[in-house]
């Protein structure tokens, strides 16, 4: 609901299909900072408006989580390096919204993927096991 209000989001299609029954054991507050720098990053990509569809399900005791946009898409070259720290491709952005994704996911046992095409948008899949070590 956060992404809803934020600048760019009055011309950004926002859809969720995400059952409202999953309860998954995560730290709330990460999980969150985890769907909102990366929603951010969707609108961001999506000046001109779009479309940010974020789907949920669970699917062998494992949340998956897709949260896709309709942006400008990722380099090919630069997707190899979307999760280091302080990359970024955008002007007076830190680089560090994904590398948290990254980190967070990983401390819950969890995998992140990205897959972008230049000018046509940006998919990020977002796995956390229901238990993890």
């Amino acid at each position: 609901m956060l992404v809803e209000v934020t600048p760019h989001a009055a011309t950004i299609k926002i859809a969720r299909d995400v059952p409202p029954e999953v309860s998954w054991p995560l730290d709330p507050q990460q999980f969150r900072q985890t769907v909102w720098n990366v929603c951010r990053n969707a609108i961001e990509a999506m000046p001109d408006g779009g479309e940010l569809r974020v789907t949920g399900r669970v699917q062998n005791d494992t949340l998956h989580l897709r949260i896709a946009d309709s942006g400008a898409g990722i380099e090919a070259a630069h997707l190899p390096q979307v999760f280091e720290p302080f990359f970024s491709t955008k002007s007076g952005g830190s680089g560090l919204g994904l590398a948290i994704v990254h980190r967070i996911v990983t401390e819950h046992g969890g995998q992140v993927d990205v897959e972008s095409e230049a000018g046509f948008g940006t998919t990020v899949l977002l796995r956390f096991p229901r238990r993890h070590a």
